[in-house]
């Protein structure tokens, strides 16, 4: 199935601190592109994530892309079911390729990404062991039901739904999979990822020791589905912590 999570980005006004702050969380390495003003995350793990510095009247934040075959149909695909377009598409670079942002009807945005006409779209490289990484993807919503015929429409994956709780799971053609969660009145709607890792109390103490905030202390899902936790980084991103113990 099309269209998987293909990489992360974020926005800052302060890219050192952030850089720092996930190459000494997780190990990921920074490679900076001074000419660009870019920083490439390799996680090294499938996807990995970028870094910059917002653009005038951008906002700072974490984006989600999705990697698309033809964004131009894409869009009009997302037009006809209702999603909102907030930015048309853009090149990046020919070399590089193409994007746009779409929001849901809660005001998720999602990021949309075409690679070069050039670039071979075999699957990806095996990932690198011993680096903790994406375990998936999650958007909160406040109508599951709509929010799987949107969603699952655009982007053509299946449905799973979990039992005991408004959680569904939509899978595309490679990990990480997205997760829908009904939001209860008190959590406003978002969309963020989350970071597998085999100890998620040490992850917490480490984040906070290195500027971040606990949100959500590690919580039993289930035995099937392990525990999570969600912490924020110094600048206020919340990013979802998940492991089996």
């Amino acid at each position: 199935m099309p269209n998987p999570l293909t990489h992360f980005e974020f926005m800052t006004n302060d890219p050192d601190r952030i850089s720092g702050f996930y190459s000494n969380l997780f190990g990921w390495e920074m490679h900076h592109i001074p000419e660009m003003g870019y920083t490439i995350i390799k996680t090294g793990h499938v996807p990995g994530g970028g870094l910059g510095t917002p653009r005038e009247g951008q906002d700072t934040g974490v984006t989600l892309y999705l990697d698309v075959a033809d964004i131009d149909s894409m869009l009009r695909k997302a037009s006809g079911l209702g999603w909102n377009i907030e930015m048309p598409k853009y090149q990046i670079d020919e070399n590089v390729g193409s994007m746009a942002l779409i929001s849901d009807f809660d005001g998720n945005i999602l990021g949309l990404f075409q690679g070069p006409e050039s670039a071979d779209r075999q699957p990806p490289a095996e990932n690198e062991p011993g680096r903790e990484h994406l375990g998936h993807f999650e958007v909160g919503i406040t109508d599951l039901e709509k929010a799987k015929k949107w969603y699952a429409g655009l982007f053509d994956w299946e449905i799973e739904d979990v039992g005991g709780i408004e959680y569904s799971i939509l899978k595309s053609e490679r990990p990480p999979f997205c997760g829908l969660f009904k939001v209860p009145g008190n959590i406003p709607p978002y969309a963020m990822f989350y970071v597998q890792t085999d100890d998620i109390e040490r992850r917490l103490g480490d984040a906070v020791e290195l500027g971040g905030k606990v949100i959500v202390e590690k919580t039993k899902i289930s035995d099937h589905y392990g525990y999570f936790a969600i912490f924020s980084d110094p600048d206020g991103n919340n990013i979802g912590l998940s492991g089996q113990k």
